[in-house]
């Protein structure tokens, strides 16, 4: 499991009940858990009497927690945006930790491989890899963002584009192709947001990698038009042709 929200710590100071509200996001459907702490780890500062709930629904009440309780571990389920709800009803300074967690992806993606070719002032062509290191293939992956700091994306020509599978210990490739102002030398964040699947489950993933500009390419400048003016050359040929060639020099010969 890898953590979207927390660990936040939850005091009461107050004589009164105390309550605290937080909001999160989650992007996806992966199966999801609560993980509430109850006091430090030697025992000491434990809630008696609390109340958890999480988008309007309780998950913990005052009876599931006393002094002999240290942690509690429930399976909850989330939406993109969730609001979690902290009421403590315990002694002053008593404390609660709560983190959730969502099953992590045995897909692993990473942004390498990245190059660019400027092919005049104003279009950059970009080619990427989209790599997997995991232990799973990352499915269906479509992504929802390529973007690129001064640049309109012209290529691929509409998102979301699908990828497709990356498959376990592979990559890749994807090229994207942008207008704007670009400085050669500089350097860019290419940045891919997009979801994709391991099994049942949906993954959100966004990366990034440094795009170096190049100078333009040879011979991508725009064109002109030069105008020459005629010359002409008089004299013997050049080069001299060799003897006996119409063009090539009259030798005359005498001998006394």
């Amino acid at each position: 499991m890898t953590p979207i929200f927390g660990p936040e710590q939850y005091v009461r100071t107050a004589r009164a009940p105390q309550t605290f509200t937080d909001t999160f996001s989650r992007c996806g459907n992966q199966p999801a858990q609560i993980v509430v702490t109850n006091g430090d780890a030697n025992g000491a500062r434990r809630v008696s009497s609390a109340w958890v709930s999480l988008n309007g629904s309780q998950i913990i009440g005052p009876n599931e927690l006393n002094q002999r309780v240290d942690r509690i571990v429930k399976p909850v389920v989330l939406g993109d945006l969730n609001q979690l709800t902290v009421t403590l009803a315990s002694a002053s300074q008593s404390f609660l930790t709560i983190e959730i967690d969502v099953l992590a992806s045995a897909a692993n993606l990473s942004l390498g491989g990245s190059g660019a070719s400027l092919l005049d002032s104003g279009a950059l062509a970009t080619a990427s890899s989209i790599e997997n290191t995991g232990t799973a293939a990352a499915q269906n992956l479509q992504l929802t963002e390529i973007a690129l700091p001064g640049g309109t994306l012209t290529a691929p020509p509409s998102l979301p584009f699908t990828v497709g599978t990356v498959p376990a210990d592979a990559a890749v490739a994807l090229d994207a192709n942008f207008t704007g102002t670009f400085t050669p030398g500089a350097t860019y964040p290419l940045t891919l947001s997009g979801t994709y699947a391991v099994g049942s489950a949906t993954y959100c993933v966004a990366l990034q990698a440094d795009l170096s500009i190049p100078h333009a390419a040879p011979g991508s400048a725009d064109t002109s038009t030069v105008t020459v003016p005629a010359h002409s050359i008089s004299g013997d040929p050049f080069p001299t042709p060799p003897i006996g060639h119409p063009q090539s020099p009259r030798r005359t010969m005498s001998s006394e």
